[in-house]
Formats: structure tokens, C-alpha cells, sequence
């Protein structure tokens, strides 16, 4: 086997990712897919020459299974392809040229479940666990965030609560100048008053 090749298909309506691999041995195209967080189930099917060249007759243009391997990463990376879940298979539907319309057509190859090996288990564990210890560190920054939002809240408060008790203050010490002042303005006109009536 010469290569492997990774995508991401992300079924938007159901809210779903696939890891899709395109891998070739000197008879055969592998093609694996995989439901992200699927810890041990997977799909898969091999595709000799001979039996592509059955689904569709652009494969009759094509010399080798790597040539084949290549057409598809063209497939693949252009995104002209989609995932379908079906009861208990997976279907890679591609989007491939007619040879006599030039029109794109749908060309479906069936994927067979199978369970996985004790090893990508293993490895889907580690990636479940790695996948939420990032996300469990990136909530403790969240909340450690917000723990430091909350500290300058409460010393804005704080400090607003301040500013407020020293405005009543210096408005109640106003009023009792205010008030002092009149009283003592009242009683000097008093005292005028009775001055003038002892005249």
C-alpha cells in the first residue's frame, strides 16, 4: 500500500462529521469511513479496476489502480462528493463527469459496516479523551476568564458604591449647612422684627 488520504465530511443536516480514507494496494482501492466519535464501529469496501470500470465506464480511460486512487483524491478534494447513511451501510455517492454528456452523474459505491480493531478502538478512546481534555481546558480559561470579569465588576461596584456614599454624604452635610443657614437667617430677621416693634 503506497498512501493513505484523510477528509472531513460534515453532513450539515443531520449535524454529523465523517472521516472519509482513500488508501490503494496494487489490486484494489480502500475506501474507510468512519463517524467522528464513533469509538468502534467503522465502514469499508475494496474496488478493484475491473469492478469501478462496472459502476462506470470512465474508468476504462485509466491504466492503473493508482490512477484510479489519484482520480478520486481529485474527487475528494474538489468536494464533489457526499456521505449518506443507510440503515447499516455507508454510501460514498461521487459526482463524476459523463464521457458523452460532460454532465455530472451520481456514481454510488456501497460501504459494509465492520467493527473495528482493538487498536483504532484504543485510538479513538485516546482522541474522545484528547478531543474533551482541550475542551475542558478551554472552559477552565472560559471560567477563569470570568472569574476576572466578575472581580472587576465587584471593584467597579465597589468603588461606584463609594463614590455614592460621598456624594449623600457631602449632599447631607449641604443640607444641614443649608439648614442652619436659614435658621440662622430666620432668627436675625426675628430679632430685626422685635427690634423694630420695641421702636
Amino acid at each position: 500500500m503506497s498512501k493513505t488520504s484523510k477528509y472531513i465530511y460534515e453532513d450539515n443536516y443531520l449535524n454529523i462529521k465523517y472521516i472519509v480514507e482513500l488508501s490503494w494496494n496494487e489490486r484494489n482501492i480502500i475506501f474507510n469511513v468512519k463517524q467522528e466519535n464513533a469509538i468502534n464501529k467503522g465502514y469499508e469496501s475494496l474496488f478493484s479496476l475491473s469492478s469501478l470500470i462496472d459502476k462506470n465506464h470512465i474508468f476504462k480511460v485509466f491504466n492503473t489502480i493508482e490512477d484510479c486512487y489519484n482520480y478520486f483524491l481529485n474527487l475528494l478534494n474538489s468536494k464533489k462528493y457526499k456521505v449518506i447513511k443507510e440503515a447499516d451501510n455507508i454510501i460514498l455517492c461521487f459526482f463524476i463527469k459523463n464521457l458523452t454528456s460532460e454532465k455530472d452523474e451520481e456514481m454510488k459505491l456501497n460501504l459494509a459496516s465492520k467493527i473495528l480493531e482493538v487498536e483504532t478502538i484504543s485510538e479513538n478512546y485516546n482522541t474522545i479523551i484528547n478531543d474533551l481534555k482541550k475542551e475542558n481546558k478551554i472552559l477552565k480559561e472560559e471560567i477563569s476568564s470570568l472569574k476576572d470579569e466578575i472581580l472587576k465588576l465587584k471593584s467597579v461596584s465597589e468603588e461606584y458604591k463609594s463614590f455614592k456614599e460621598k456624594i449623600y454624604s457631602i449632599i447631607d452635610e449641604r443640607i444641614k449647612i443649608g439648614l442652619a443657614q436659614r435658621k440662622e437667617n430666620n432668627n436675625q430677621i426675628l430679632d430685626n422684627l422685635n427690634y423694630s416693634s420695641n421702636i
